[in-house]
């Protein structure tokens, strides 16, 4: 803390959020301190990037179709060496120096399952700092999930409405999730949108148990007011 005290580098923390799986998906939130931004963030404002918010989950690049490495990776040894020319290779690039080690730093991640190679912290900050720079966000604003969610929800209290009289099990949990999933493999498929699956799942099943709850108690209090009357 002295140290950076001392220098007027923009310093940024380093936001791995590693879930109850020990997989990283998402960024962790800022700690309290003086540390506001991110190191990711510091990289992609250092590249251009303008944008003041930064999405939770981190939207992965996939290894390119010719097999080659997802992100250029120079050894210090070649970089130091005039010779080599591989130091011109980084002009006019974002660029991370960190130490790769067999089993420092290593970290699961979705690309793990079919990879199975963990993936070092600073390759994950690679990620993140390209989805920045390219504005490749991987998940709704929040006023567009709000949108989504209200939505989801509206059309599950009219199916349980509909369908309740028919005892259709439109709860049915498989049913849900499958629906659920398929609408998030589409929209990421064409829009590069994950949807938020526990909120909608939940939105889902508490409107579908609205409707049909609602229908129930309409006739219910419309047949005691009847016999009031």
């Amino acid at each position: 803390m002295r140290f950076w005290g001392k220098h007027s580098a923009p310093v940024g923390y380093l936001n791995l959020n590693t879930d109850r799986d020990n997989v990283v998906r998402s960024r962790a939130p800022p700690p309290p301190g003086r540390y506001g931004e991110s190191f990711s963030a510091r990289l992609a404002a250092a590249a251009g990037r303008k944008a003041s918010t930064t999405p939770d989950r981190i939207a992965w690049l996939l290894p390119p179709t010719d097999g080659g490495p997802t992100f250029l990776r120079i050894e210090a040894h070649k970089l130091l060496d005039p010779a080599s020319g591989e130091a011109a290779r980084l002009k006019d690039r974002v660029v991370i120096i960190a130490g790769e080690f067999p089993y420092f730093d290593r970290h699961r991640t979705p690309l793990s399952l079919t990879t199975g190679v963990e993936m070092t912290g600073a390759k994950i900050h690679a990620h993140m700092a390209a989805e920045l720079i390219d504005a490749n966000y991987s998940e709704l604003t929040p006023f567009a999930a709000r949108i989504f969610l209200a939505g989801l929800a509206a059309l599950a209290v009219a199916l349980g409405w509909r369908f309740q009289a028919r005892r259709f099990d439109v709860l049915d949990w498989r049913v849900v999730s499958f629906a659920i999933l398929a609408a998030d493999a589409l929209m990421f498929k064409s829009a590069h949108l994950v949807l938020p699956f526990t909120l909608a799942a939940f939105a889902w099943g508490l409107g579908i148990a609205l409707g049909a709850q609602a229908r129930g108690a309409i006739a219910w209090f419309a047949h005691h007011r009847v016999l009031r009357s």
